[in-house]
């Protein structure tokens, strides 16, 4: 294979500030921190740092400051092995940072201050064409801005690329026909239900998981249900729930963040062994990406696998004090899933 990473992630680097509370004020009201906690995130960052600790080769693209949560952010992924080439030192606007409080069940508020991952441009994605053509797959995250994503996904063609993306509220909201551009690109759809239904309009899974293959280039669909589980669609098939692991629940941030790391590991390294199998030629990675998912879709069992690790990582992430504190590598996760047949 002439890809030497596997995953490169676009989108934000965050420095999530995350403050314990017992409970949420009311409006006017003030109330205690009884802790405070500085740590990187960022959505995209997230599930690139859990796929990289999960055995996979991964890359970033994104803003930072020329700050010292910059440096933070930076070291953070070379610390794990991510390769920092695609990192963008912006020297106007300061680190993003995203203040979240947590109470005492775990649940969160989010309030971001935007900074330098949003001022990302498409003339950014085409400065680092070298560094996206060394990856395998893509993976969109969430971003105010669209045009360096639909750059990226637009692009991809030309770098031969799959696409994956985990939109986020943000993106969403602006509906599927908002990032038809985008969409029009993307193999992979890793997604929220609250997510799903404010990008194709419907209240009802089904509708939209025809709506999106109707719609879109999207071959495989995968939506988080919350405390619930999680299930997939692939054209012309659909899944049983698969449900989530009871765990103590300490803070829920980055969970949908390590689902995606955990599906996407488990998913994409059995692909790269499929990979050497084939004989290339004229075939581009999107090909033989939906080659092997119509060859998977016979034996549904894979796919319930993928999913089953997806919880499995989201497990070890909310039982943790921020998004990374508690990520897990693959030895990690096969053992807990084991343990808990």
């Amino acid at each position: 294979m002439d890809k030497t990473l596997d995953i490169i992630g676009i989108g934000a680097a965050n420095m999530d500030i995350i403050a314990r509370v017992d409970t949420f004020p009311e409006s006017d009201d003030q109330v205690p921190i009884t802790s405070l906690k500085y740590a990187p995130g960022g959505s995209v960052a997230n599930t690139i740092v859990g796929i990289t600790k999960l055995g996979l080769k991964t890359g970033f693209l994104g803003r930072v400051g020329h700050d010292h949560n910059g440096e933070e952010l930076e070291n953070a992924f070379k610390d794990v092995g991510v390769d920092t080439e695609g990192i963008i030192i912006d020297t106007s606007l300061p680190s993003g940072q995203v203040f979240i409080p947590v109470d005492k069940n775990g649940e969160r508020m989010i309030f971001s201050f935007p900074g330098a991952p949003q001022s990302l441009k498409k003339e950014d994605i085409r400065a680092k064409m070298s560094f996206l053509r060394k990856a395998l797959v893509i993976h969109l995250g969430s971003l105010r801005v669209t045009e360096p994503l639909t750059e990226a996904a637009q692009l991809s063609k030309k770098l031969d690329c799959i696409v994956s993306m985990n939109p986020g509220s943000m993106n969403a909201a602006r509906g599927y026909l908002g990032l038809k551009n985008i969409l029009d690109n993307v193999d992979l759809l890793v997604v929220s239900r609250r997510e799903f239904d404010k990008m194709f309009g419907f209240a009802d899974i089904e509708r939209n998981a025809k709506l999106c293959f109707d719609k879109t280039a999207v071959q495989l669909v995968v939506v988080t249900l919350g405390p619930r589980g999680a299930k997939y669609f692939i054209r012309g098939q659909s899944s049983e729930i698969e449900p989530i692991f009871p765990v103590p629940v300490v803070n829920t941030t980055g969970a949908g963040d390590g689902f995606a790391a955990g599906f996407m590991a488990k998913l994409f390294k059995p692909f790269k062994e499929w990979l050497g199998s084939q004989q290339k030629k004229e075939h581009t990675y999107k090909d033989l990406f939906q080659e092997f998912l119509k060859t998977k879709s016979e034996t549904p069992d894979f796919f319930m696998e993928c999913l089953r690790y997806g919880n499995a990582t989201a497990a070890f992430v909310v039982q943790g004090e921020s998004p990374r504190a508690n990520l897990p590598t693959l030895d990690m996760v096969t053992k807990f899933i084991q343990a808990n047949k």
